[in-house]
């Protein structure tokens, strides 16, 4: 199932690729806690920040199946080269001064563009690193992503106070120079199929105890991107102080993740993706990475839209469902998942509840 290799070619192809991922996480976290600002400073509302927001998810989740399909029937490379450079062209975009439903347009095409680099990203993971490994080498790529989070808010926010359009020329290099270093990676294509292509339908079933654990993360993620920006600013705090807050947040996880060195499942991001990808047939890792993210991706729609909405009623009520949604995935391994199946079979994967 593993691509071919020397243990230090695998090692350079995964350290490539965190330090791609972390530039592109850099870029990404300079550009998104500023846009529902820059966009009410263009006029919008918070209602049409959630909209902006909802078209970017809607296409970054459309994306993920086909661009996984890609990366199984073509290679990995291509597919995450042409998703960065698109990401990196479409920071500019925004920048013009378009009518206001002009950039629920331009975040959906910018949307497409992220959301068709995971599927790859996490196909080429999976393929290089032996099964026992998994969860501590999603946790590193997670952890580069945290890392973006520290950097971009804190230094976006601060170069945001004399000019906010920097901002997006500054995001658009950083990840344009991840799209050049990610040509140096090799195109990692999953084995040939032995069995007749599944389904989404059928992936979906395989994972759904999965789906719904990650469910209420996915929520939270939608709401608080859409509105943590709108609430800051609403209690009188400046960009700065904007992309202070989404740095600090970066940080607990960075220091659990060190006191539990070697393990890298701090989050549940990690041992969820793991676990996905070990629950993927030869040959669709790439295919099963993009349904488990569509979905997921869904959900975030569905934050960003109900949270927009409440906000404009009472930023306690977009919080509040936040929580209830968390507890809800919180005790999904209560649900009466049907039992497993003989193990090793087709049945088994579609049946088993999570061993998270």
């Amino acid at each position: 199932m593993r691509a071919p290799g020397a243990e230090g070619d695998t090692r350079r192809t995964l350290w490539t690729l965190y330090g791609c991922n972390l530039l592109a996480s850099v870029g990404f976290w300079f550009f998104l806690p500023l846009l529902p600002i820059f966009l009410s400073r263009r006029g919008g509302s918070a209602a049409l920040v959630g909209a902006v927001f909802a078209a970017g998810l809607l296409a970054n989740g459309a994306i993920r199946y086909p661009a996984g399909w890609a990366a199984d029937r073509f290679g990995t490379r291509p597919v995450m080269i042409a998703a960065m450079a698109c990401e990196a062209i479409l920071f500019l975009a925004y920048l013009p001064h378009l009518p206001l439903f002009g950039f629920i347009a331009v975040r959906f095409l910018h949307g497409a563009a992220a959301g068709a680099f995971w599927p790859a990203a996490n196909g080429l993971i999976a393929e290089v690193t032996p099964t026992k490994d998994l969860g501590r080498a999603f946790g590193v790529m997670q952890s580069t992503n945290m890392v973006g989070i520290i950097i971009g808010p804190a230094v976006g926010g601060f170069i945001a106070l004399s000019n906010l359009s920097v901002v997006f020329v500054v995001a658009a290099l950083v990840s344009g120079l991840a799209a050049i270093a990610l040509a140096t990676l090799p195109n990692v294509k999953m084995q040939p199929m032995t069995e007749i292509p599944l389904g989404a339908r059928h992936i979906a079933r395989a994972l759904l105890p999965l789906i719904v654990l990650g469910a209420g993360t996915s929520y939270m993620i939608g709401t608080f991107d859409t509105i943590w920006s709108l609430y800051m600013t609403h209690r009188g705090a400046t960009t700065f102080a904007v992309g202070i807050s989404f740095a600090t947040f970066g940080m607990p996880w960075l220091i659990g993740l060190g006191l539990i060195e070697g393990a890298f499942t701090i989050s549940g991001a990690p041992s969820l993706i793991a676990e996905v990808s070990r629950r993927a047939e030869p040959g669709h890792q790439g295919r099963t990475q993009g349904v488990f993210q569509t979905i997921q991706t869904a959900i975030q729609i569905l934050g960003a839209l109900a949270g927009g909405y409440l906000f404009t009623l009472s930023p306690t009520f977009a919080f509040l469902a936040i929580t209830a949604c968390c507890v809800v995935s919180a005790g999904s391994p209560l649900l009466p998942w049907r039992p497993r199946a003989p193990a090793g079979s087709i049945a088994e994967r579609v049946e088993a509840p999570p061993s998270i």
